[in-house]
C-alpha cells in the first residue's frame, strides 16, 4: 500500500528488538546492535521515519575515574529515521544509535508499510557475533493493538532488507 489509506488501522510501526549477547565488550564500545537507518521504498519512492522512540537496554560498564567519557551521542533515536548512508564504516559515531543489550527501538514511518520493501542498516561492531536483532512489525508505538508480524532476524547483527507482504491482517 505505502499510500496511507485509512480503511484499516495501517501498519505503519517498525520495532527493532535486539537480542544481543552482553559480551565482554570495554565501556567505549556499544553493546547490543547499532542502528544506522531504515528506509521503506513503497511504490518506488523511498519512505523515512518521521519519529522514532528508545528503550535503551544494557550499555555496558561506564568510564571509570579518570577516563573520558565518548564524544559521541549514541542514544538519539533520531539517528535511525535517515538511510543510514551517513553511516559508513570509520564514520562518526553519532550516525547510529546504539539499542544496548535487550532494548528496543521504533520508528513511525506515518504510511501503511503493507507491499513495501524494508531495509535496516547496521553498524558493524568490533564483535558482530554477539549483536542480533529482530524486526517487526506493529500498527500502534505500543504494540498493544496486535502482537505484530515478524519480519526479519538479524544474527549475527548485519544489514536486512525484507519485502513486506501486502495481505498482512488488519486487527
Amino acid at each position: 500500500m505505502g499510500d496511507g489509506s485509512t480503511d484499516a488501522l495501517p501498519y505503519r510501526f517498525v520495532e527493532i528488538r535486539d537480542f544481543s549477547e552482553a559480551g565482554p565488550e570495554p565501556w567505549y564500545y556499544t553493546t547490543g546492535s547499532d542502528i544506522c537507518g531504515m528506509v521503506a521504498v513503497c511504490d518506488g519512492e523511498p519512505r523515512r521515519g518521521i519519529s522514532a522512540a528508545l528503550t535503551s537496554g544494557y550499555r555496558g560498564d561506564r568510564p571509570s575515574d579518570g577516563e573520558e567519557a565518548p564524544r559521541f551521542v549514541r542514544h538519539d533515536a533520531r539517528s535511525a529515521i535517515d538511510d543510514g548512508s551517513r553511516c559508513e564504516e570509520g564514520g562518526a559515531a553519532s550516525a547510529f544509535v546504539s539499542l544496548g543489550a535487550g532494548g528496543h527501538l521504533i520508528i513511525d514511518f506515518g504510511v501503511d508499510l503493507r507491499g513495501c520493501t524494508l531495509t535496516v542498516r547496521e553498524f558493524p561492531g568490533t564483535d558482530g557475533l554477539h549483536e542480533a536483532y529482530d524486526v517487526n512489525l506493529y500498527q500502534t508505538r505500543d504494540r498493544a493493538v496486535c502482537t505484530g508480524h515478524s519480519l526479519a532476524q538479524a544474527r549475527p547483527a548485519e544489514d536486512v532488507t525484507v519485502d513486506i507482504p501486502a495481505s498482512l491482517p488488519a486487527y
